[in-house]
This record gives C-alpha cells, structure tokens and sequence, in this order.
C-alpha cells in the first residue's frame, strides 16, 4: 500500500490561491488561506497540474514567474486563472 500512496501523492495537484486580504505566512491551499502576494506565489514550486489562481475583480502588483521546473508538462500543465467573481488583473 505504501507505494500506491506514494503514486498517488504524486498524481494529486494542489490549487493556490492568492488575494489582497490573504497573508503569505498562510498555506495557500484555499481562498480562507491564501497568499496575499505574487512574490509568495513566484516563491512557490509548482508542480504538473497545480493551478495559481487569483482573487477576480482585484489587482496584483508584480509578476508572476514561471521557471522550468514550474511548467507541468503537456498532459498536466500548470494553470494560471481567477477564482471568485470578475477576472483578476496583473499590474506588471
């Protein structure tokens, strides 16, 4: 059983989460504990099929980087989008 865990850990992707009104100290992991800057996301390893997901209807200052080993891969990309209402916005 122990390496069916283990593949299976693998397979899961996790969704983070970042707002104004998060805190970078938190996990992340939902809207009740997100981050609240995209400096603590870019810190972040991504893995295949994570999705970064930004508060709709705010703005974020900053970047977001990406580098190689945060991509996914073809079958399990890593996503970037909005969660809650209206589109979030990147003020690079």
């Amino acid at each position: 059983m122990p390496a069916l865990a283990a593949v299976l850990a693998l397979l899961a992707a996790d969704d983070f989460h970042v707002s104004p009104g998060g805190d970078d100290a938190r996990a992340g992991t939902s809207p009740a504990a997100a981050w609240s800057t995209l400096a603590r996301a870019n810190a972040a390893a991504l893995r295949p099929g994570d999705r970064l997901l930004l508060e709709g209807g705010k703005a974020f200052e900053g970047t977001i980087e990406l580098e190689a080993a945060d991509a996914g891969t073809a079958e399990k990309p890593v996503t970037i989008g909005s969660y809650g209402s209206g589109r979030a916005v990147v003020r690079a």
